[in-house]
């Protein structure tokens, strides 16, 4: 006599659970490591002020660097959260294919530098003038993850980029001479919180979301990711993405603005936003576009100084003590204050982005500032 009971859930359910305990272990690792390079190195500043202006600048430097990791790791989350609440979306925009790799090669050769990885780019197959429809964020994303891993996995190798568009099909392979998979390994790449082993998750970082996301986008787009590997001998991984031909039109608004615009100190800028390290640094940039500045701790505060005084632009945090930026932005409009006011808000979802706009703001950017997105938001709103 004996009793038998099917454990395959049981087991599924505790593998999944391993999985996502190795993941929050890793993340706490990933964030600790910039971390660590921000606080190490601030501290480092204080006692450098009075000695060495270059070290000063390097330490600036790579504090920057690790700021840019640490954002990286909470875009990951944030898409990953996007997806998995069914609110992530695929925007359809013109887009220049030979861009999006001229852009993506720029981006990773100081990475293949440092990992001493030749990177071959091969796009001479799209014609120049080959404009398509797609999302151009999500699709340099993707394109950019999967040479990004190569480039991870094959120091002082060999990283080879091919792509092609025919037949409205955008065809690229990306093939490294790395370390490269087992089948096991291989058979679980696109599963979220899956790395290889703790070993390689501790020499090449990472938080286990990347590949996960990038076949969501990938599929979401109507394509597929294929990847062949052998250990020991490096992998190659093949998209295929349908992209639909359009016609060229001139877009200003995607024009890529490098030098900073100055505006001689003819504009009065209103700056609402409750913390006191975001208010220093928002109102520094804007000394640097040369615009006069008012602060405000609260959107009460905000809401008063709006009424009192002539602004040519309002700077509104989302989520302040006493007011928030909606609220403020609600009653501004209801007294007939029509200056634009822009969001800025470390709340990143496009239901923060609705919000915004539905209260009454004009615009919208997130935090950490980005000071070419900036640039093109002053020049929208103050006139050169």
């Amino acid at each position: 006599m004996g009793v038998f009971e099917d454990i395959t859930h049981l087991k599924e359910w505790q593998q999944a659970q391993k999985m996502k305990d190795e993941f929050l272990a890793n993340v706490s690792h990933e964030l600790r490591t910039p971390l660590n390079a921000v606080m190490g190195l601030s501290k480092l500043i204080e006692a450098e002020m009075e000695s060495s202006p270059e070290k000063i600048k390097d330490y600036a430097h790579d504090i920057h660097l690790s700021g840019k990791h640490l954002l990286n790791i909470v875009n990951e989350l944030l898409d990953f959260s996007k997806i998995q609440a069914g609110k992530f979306q695929i925007e359809k925009m013109q887009i220049s294919l030979r861009r999006v790799f001229k852009d993506c090669y720029a981006i990773l050769l100081s990475s293949a530098k440092e990992k001493c990885v030749t990177l071959h780019c091969n796009f001479r197959q799209i014609d120049e003038e080959q404009y398509v429809e797609g999302d151009e964020i999500r699709l340099k994303q993707v394109i950019s993850n999967i040479i990004s891993n190569a480039i991870k996995f094959s120091e002082n190798g060999i990283v080879d980029i091919y792509a092609q568009y025919q037949d409205q099909v955008l065809f690229v392979v990306v093939k490294d001479n790395g370390i490269g998979m087992n089948e096991e390994v291989v058979k679980n790449l696109f599963k979220p919180f899956y790395q290889a082993d703790g070993s390689i998750t501790r020499k090449f970082g990472g938080t286990g979301l990347g590949l996960a996301i990038s076949k969501s986008i990938i599929d979401m787009m109507g394509g597929c990711i294929e990847v062949e590997s052998e250990a020991g001998k490096g992998s190659t991984f093949r998209l295929t993405i349908p992209l639909k031909p359009v016609n060229r039109k001139e877009n200003p608004a995607s024009r890529t603005i490098t030098t900073l615009q100055t505006f001689g100190q003819r504009y009065h800028v209103l700056v609402a936003e409750d913390n006191p390290v975001n208010q220093l640094v928002l109102e520094q940039i804007l000394y640097k576009f040369e615009l006069n500045v008012t602060k405000a701790a609260n959107g009460k505060e905000a809401f008063d100084l709006a009424i009192r005084n002539k602004f040519d632009l309002i700077l509104m945090d989302m989520q302040m003590p006493e007011m928030d930026g909606m609220q403020a932005t609600r009653i501004l409009r209801a007294h007939g204050v029509l200056v634009p006011i822009i969001a800025v808000t470390a709340n990143a979802y496009q239901d923060d982005r609705n919000a915004c706009l539905e209260s009454g703001m004009n615009d919208f950017i997130t935090k950490p500032v980005d000071l070419g997105a900036f640039n093109t938001i002053l020049m929208k709103y103050l006139k050169v």
